[in-house]
């Protein structure tokens, strides 16, 4: 009796299924990080974060942008 014909059995995999895996050569989106921080930022990172209509994670991620942008600029500035 063939897989896709037992009842609860595996069913079939349609043709060109490739998994849930992105290409081994696809770039992540993301990158995940356990972040281990002093006690006393986490009032100010809600704060912060809440006043800029924010998640705490757009939050970080604005402001690691923004000091990256900083720094390449600082870089450009004071070349010689």
């Amino acid at each position: 009796m063939p897989a896709e014909a037992v009842p609860g059995g595996p069913l079939p995999v349609p043709a060109g299924f490739k998994g849930d895996s992105p290409p081994a050569s696809a770039e992540p989106k993301y990158y995940r990080l356990n972040l281990k921080l002093k006690a006393e930022y986490k009032e100010y990172l809600e704060r912060a974060s809440w006043e800029a209509h924010k998640s705490i994670t757009q939050y970080i991620n604005d402001l690691i942008g923004a000091d990256s942008g900083a720094r390449d600029k600082k870089k450009r500035t004071h070349r010689t």
